[in-house]
């Protein structure tokens, strides 16, 4: 009885164990410009993003919350509505951020650029979005 209890034991820590490494995987590899490029529509700020001063950063680390317990929901959601789109071929043909979408955005650029912020815009700007001014970045123009 014990040496069967211990097999499901392992059998479950095995499991577990997988699912860990797939779930970390596949929250790796939806951060990447290799994912959100796969989509047609996103084709242009790919590139408009791997010609910009934040190429070396995954789309998340600006799209997405970076706590974990707040980006896992908020990639689902992005993601079923994303699939429902493409689905039904109702992709617009300019992307547009969701009001959800800017307040993390806006949060990811003041967390990175806290320093910078501090020092140089927060009694100039307050209140105001960093894309207020700074929209080009990194997908504005492409570079031909």
């Amino acid at each position: 009885m014990f040496q069967q209890q211990g097999k499901g034991i392992l059998l479950g820590a095995v499991l577990m164990l997988a699912l860990v490494v797939l779930f970390t995987g596949g929250m790796a590899y939806t951060d990447s410009g290799a994912f959100c490029s796969s989509c047609h529509v996103m084709a242009e700020a790919h590139k408009s993003w791997q010609n910009s001063s934040h190429r070396e950063l995954k789309c998340n680390e600006c799209h997405a919350p970076h706590n974990l317990a707040a980006k896992i929901p908020f990639k689902a959601k992005s993601g079923l509505r994303d699939v429902w789109a493409v689905t039904l071929g109702d992709v617009p043909a300019q992307i547009k951020v969701t009001p959800e979408s800017k307040a993390v955005i806006q949060a990811n650029c003041v967390e990175c650029h806290r320093t910078t912020v501090s020092r140089t815009h927060v009694e100039k700007l307050s209140g105001q979005d960093c894309t207020f001014c700074h929209r080009g970045l990194p997908h504005g123009r492409t570079q031909k």
